[in-house]
């Protein structure tokens, strides 16, 4: 056990003090006089000692004593008992007046800290509604660029789908070719005795040669469209990952806002270049379908030059063939030798029967 701080003479003595103040003896009225103990023991020791009789009651006199000493005894007891109770009484009001200061500095005190918190609070709340603030501008800025990606995405399928129908036109516009060189090859065969058509063969073989230099370089450019294509995929899912890291580090925006602003402006650039590339890459798609549409009219002009020079052999044969029945059979004989001979002794030899043949009709 703790040995016992406060005895039971300071206790009494305690107790007499209280009461020569005119104060009622508690157990915390002593515990407050004496600084120690426990309110409960301190009252239960005062009781004990006979409370405010025993405070009050002087000691027996010994009976040896003479009667004027006993007098002075009790005078000197008596002023003994008045000078302790003022003096008590100044330390008490004393220990009062510290007390009460002490209680005025550390209620200003805890009035200027709570001042602080308050306006600490009040920082921390406009704080906390710009760090919201600039979430939703976030998250606005977010939103905007998963639509700008979406329609990039949007515009990638669609760029896709352009490249496949390109494919299809130029297979269409090589089978056109292929055909239109067989056919010229059939014309150059049954051509071959019509030299003033053999000039415009040339062109229609040069057309060809050309479409087909075109159809190489359309094939080129479609190789180079389709490497672009796939850098844009891979910006594309670069990208992507850059907006998922970006939505893990949106939920750490009000502790990381510069960082996140940073990202984002770094983001924004990289969608605004993969925009700028679909761009040209929408541009030189455009140039590419023109190019196609221009090699379509070429081989649409190839073909009615083609069916132009069809319809003047078919034409000329029939005219030969007319010529040749309206000629007596000698003349017709020699008609055929004639254009065995050569294309321009057959010019010669079917004019003069076209003027004779006028007075037949």
């Amino acid at each position: 056990m703790r040995p016992t701080t406060v005895t039971d003479e300071q206790i009494q003595q305690a107790g007499i003090q209280l009461q020569a103040l005119g104060r009622t003896i508690t157990g915390h009225s002593l515990r407050n006089l004496l600084g120690a103990g426990s309110p409960s023991r301190l009252l239960e020791v005062w009781e004990s000692l006979g409370g405010a009789a025993g405070a009050k009651s002087t000691p027996p006199a010994p009976a040896s004593w003479p009667a004027e000493v006993q007098d002075q005894a009790e005078k000197t007891q008596q002023q003994v008992c008045e000078l302790l109770a003022k003096g008590y009484g100044a330390v008490y009001q004393a220990c009062e007046q510290e007390v009460a200061r002490r209680h005025a500095d550390i209620e200003r005190q805890l009035r200027a800290q709570l001042q602080d918190v308050e306006d600490s609070a009040a920082a921390l709340e406009r704080d906390n509604e710009a760090l919201q603030s600039e979430r939703d501008d976030l998250e606005r800025e977010l939103a905007g660029l998963r639509d700008e990606f979406s329609q990039a995405a949007g515009r990638h399928e669609q760029t896709e789908a352009d490249l496949t129908a390109a494919r299809v036109d130029a297979s269409q516009l090589q089978h056109t070719v292929e055909a239109l060189h067989a056919q010229l090859g059939a014309a150059r065969q049954q051509l071959e005795d019509l030299p003033a058509l053999q000039a415009q063969l040339q062109t229609a073989e040069r057309a060809r040669q050309a479409a087909e230099q075109s159809l190489a370089g359309m094939a080129s450019e479609l190789a180079i469209l389709r490497d672009q294509r796939h850098e844009e995929r891979q910006r594309t899912a670069q990208l992507q990952e850059q907006l998922t890291e970006r939505d893990q580090r949106l939920e750490q925006a009000n502790t990381a806002r510069e960082t996140a602003a940073r990202e984002l402006a770094l983001a924004q650039a990289e969608l605004t270049r993969a925009g700028q590339a679909a761009a040209e890459a929408a541009a030189r798609q455009d140039k590419l379908e023109a190019e196609l549409a221009g090699q379509r009219a070429a081989a649409l002009d190839n073909q009615a030059e083609r069916g132009r020079l069809q319809g003047a052999l078919e034409a000329a044969q029939t005219r030969l063939q007319t010529l040749q029945a309206a000629q007596p059979p000698a003349e017709a004989e020699k008609t055929r030798q004639t254009a065995a001979a050569g294309p321009q002794a057959a010019t010669a030899a079917a004019k003069p029967p076209r003027s004779r043949a006028k007075p037949s009709k």
